[in-house]
C-alpha cells in the first residue's frame, strides 16, 4: 500500500515561510545563531569544493539525475519517498532540497550540487552547534568546521543528492547533537529513535558507522532499560511506516548479500583494494581510478595521518574512550562482514566506516583540549580539496567539459528535430532527462525502468507517428548495437567522447536490447 500526497511548489513555499516565522519566536536568538553557523559552514564547504566545481569534471551521474527528476516531479505535485525504482534509499529530503533550488536556479547541475550541499551543511552545522553549546573555544570550532568541510570521503559525496547518502549524514548529525546535549529521557529517546529509523532507511552503512557513538549514549546508564525500549520502538515504527505506505516494488536494483565463506573472502579482498580511492573520492560507481604518484602520496599521507591521530586520541584518553573504542572495533568487524557479502564492487561502500571514524574523533575531542598536531590532518585534508579538480566524474576519461559536451549533443538534436533518444549507456537517460527531458525525452531499451514516465511519453510519440530519433553513446562503445557500414555512416561524433546515430533501424537496435537483457 502506498500513500499519495498533493505536495507542490506552494506547499514548499509555505514550509519555508513557516520556518522563517519561527525566527520571531522566543528562540529567535538561538535560531539566528544557528543560521549564522550554517551560512559560514555552507560557504566554507562551497569554497573548498570550487576547484572541482569549476573544473571540466563538474557534471552529474545518472543516479543524481534520478533525484533531480524526483525534485521536478515534487514541484508538479508527485510525492515520492524512496529513490525511484528501488526499495531502499530514503530520498525525500534530497528531492525536497533539489526542488527548493529548482525554484531558485532552474534546471541544471548546480541545483543538484547545492541540493546535496544544503543537507550536508545542515548536518555539519548541527555538529558545530553541539560544540558551541558546551562552550568550545573559537579556535577549536574552526578546527572542527575545517575538519568536517574538507573530510576527503565527503568531498564529493557532501554535494551529491544521490539516493540517501547526505540524508543519512544529516540524520546522524542530529543524533550526535542529541547524544551530546540532551538528557537521555523518554522524549529524546523517542525522537532519536525516529531519526535513527530514517538514517537506516536512507543509508544503513552510514548509520552502522555511527553506532559506537550512538550506543555509548543509549547505554550511558545501564538502569534505564525503558528509554532504550522507547528508542528501539520509535526506530522500528518509522521503518515499518515507511515500508508499509511509501515503498514501491523495485524495478531497478534490489540489494542482496551474497553469503558463503569463499565468496565473501574473495569479495572482501576485492573491496579492500578500494579503501584508498574510497577515502579520497577518486572513484565512480564501481570504478576506482588510478591517481598520479604525487596525488596518491598526498592521499596516503592524509589517510595515515588521520588514522594515527585517531589512535593517539583513543590511547591518550583511554579511561574515557575505551568503551566507545571497543564498540568501534566491534562495529568495524561487523562492517567488514557486511561489505564482504556485497557482490557489486563499489568504493563508496566504505564511506560509512570512514564516517564512523570521523564522528568517533569528534566524540572524543568534544570535551578535550585541542593539540597543535591535530592541525596537520586538517592541512592535508584542505590540500586534497585544493586539488579537487583532478576528480573524474566518469569512467570514460576525457579532459573536455562535460556540461558543454552534453549541451552540444542537445543542440545537435534540436537542429535535426530529433523527437526522442535511445541511451546506449545504461544510465545516460536519467541525467539527460533531468536537464533536457521536457523537450527531448530519452529512454533505455528496457520496457520498464525507474523513470517510466519518459518511456511512456516516447511510446506515445511513436504511436503518433514520431519516427525521428537518435541513439547516443560513448565513442567506440556500442554495447551490442549491430554495427554495419550503414550504421557508421549515420554516426556523428561530438567532442572526443560521445557519438550520436540518427534513426538506427530495428535490426541495429536489436543487438542493444539483447545486450541489456
Amino acid at each position: 500500500m502506498k500513500l499519495n500526497f498533493n505536495f507542490d511548489a506552494e506547499s514548499i513555499e509555505r514550509f519555508v515561510l513557516f520556518i522563517m516565522a519561527q525566527l520571531g519566536s522566543q528562540k529567535s536568538v538561538s535560531s539566528i545563531n544557528f543560521l549564522v553557523i550554517f551560512g559560514v559552514f555552507f560557504s566554507l564547504c562551497l569554497i573548498l569544493r570550487l576547484p572541482h566545481l569549476l573544473s571540466n569534471m563538474n557534471f552529474l551521474d545518472g543516479d543524481e539525475g534520478v533525484v533531480g527528476i524526483m525534485g521536478q516531479q515534487l514541484l508538479k505535485g508527485k510525492f515520492t519517498v524512496y529513490f525511484l525504482g528501488q526499495n531502499y534509499g530514503f530520498a525525500l529530503l534530497e528531492s525536497t532540497s533539489v526542488a527548493l533550488w529548482l525554484k531558485i536556479l532552474g534546471t541544471g547541475v548546480w541545483v543538484l550540487r547545492f541540493g546535496g550541499l544544503l543537507l550536508f551543511s545542515f548536518g555539519g552545522s548541527l555538529v558545530l552547534k553541539t560544540f558551541q553549546k558546551i562552550g568550545t573555544p573559537r579556535k577549536k570550532m574552526v578546527f572542527v568546521g575545517l575538519f568536517m568541510a574538507s573530510f576527503p570521503a565527503w568531498y564529493l559525496w557532501g554535494m551529491f543528492a544521490r539516493g540517501g547518502y547526505v540524508t543519512a549524514f544529516f540524520c546522524i548529525s542530529i543524533l550526535f547533537y542529541i547524544s551530546q546535549i540532551k538528557e537521555f529521557n523518554y522524549k529524546w529517546a523517542f525522537i532519536a529513535g525516529g531519526v535513527a529509523g530514517l538514517a537506516y532507511e536512507s543509508q544503513i552503512l552510514i548509520l552502522l558507522g555511527f553506532l559506537p557513538v550512538l550506543t555509548s549514549w543509549l547505554f550511558s546508564n545501564s538502569k534505564l532499560c525503558r528509554q532504550q525500549l522507547v528508542f528501539v520502538t520509535s526506530a522500528v515504527l518509522i521503518i515499518v511506516i515507511c515500508r508499509l505506505f511509501f515503498i514501491d516494488n523495485p524495478v531497478w536494483f534490489k540489494p542482496e548479500l551474497n553469503l558463503g565463506v569463499q565468496s565473501q573472502f574473495d569479495q572482501l579482498t576485492y573491496h579492500l583494494g578500494d579503501l584508498i580511492s574510497a577515502f579520497s573520492n577518486y572513484h565512480f560507481f564501481t570504478v576506482a581510478f588510478k591517481s598520479p604518484i604525487w596525488l596518491m602520496s598526498l592521499i596516503l599521507t592524509a589517510l595515515i595521518s588521520f588514522l594515527v591521530l585517531l589512535t593517539v586520541v583513543v590511547i591518550k584518553y583511554w579511561d574515557d574512550s575505551k568503551k566507545v573504542a571497543f564498540l568501534f572495533i566491534a562495529m568495524s568487524a561487523f562492517y567488514l562482514f557486511v561489505v564482504s557479502g556485497m557482490r557489486l564492487p563499489a568504493p563508496r561502500y566504505w564511506i560509512g566506516l570512514y564516517t564512523g571514524g570521523m564522528f568517533l574523533l569528534l566524540y572524543l575531542l568534544i570535551r578535550k583540549p585541542l593539540g597543535q598536531k591535530y592541525w596537520l590532518v586538517v592541512f592535508l585534508f584542505v590540500s586534497m580539496s585544493i586539488v579537487g579538480g583532478n576528480h573524474r566524474r566518469d569512467w570514460y576519461k576525457t579532459d573536455l567539459n562535460e556540461m558543454e559536451l552534453v549541451d552540444k549533443l542537445y543542440s545537435f538534436c534540436r537542429e535535426r528535430k530529433v523527437q526522442y533518444i535511445y541511451a546506449v549507456e545504461p544510465d545516460f537517460q536519467w541525467k539527460w532527462n533531468f536537464i533536457y527531458g521536457s523537450t527531448i525525452p530519452a529512454r533505455s531499451v528496457s520496457e520498464i525502468e525507474r523513470t517510466q514516465v519518459f518511456i511512456d511519453r516516447i511510446k506515445l510519440l511513436e504511436k503518433q507517428g514520431g519516427n525521428n530519433f537518435a541513439a547516443i553513446g560513448y565513442k567506440g562503445i556500442y554495447n551490442g548495437l549491430n554495427t554495419s557500414d550503414s550504421f557508421y555512416s549515420k554516426i556523428r561524433e561530438v567532442g572526443d567522447k560521445y557519438y550520436i546515430c540518427l534513426n538506427p533501424n530495428s535490426e541495429e537496435l536489436k543487438g542493444l536490447k539483447d545486450f541489456v537483457k
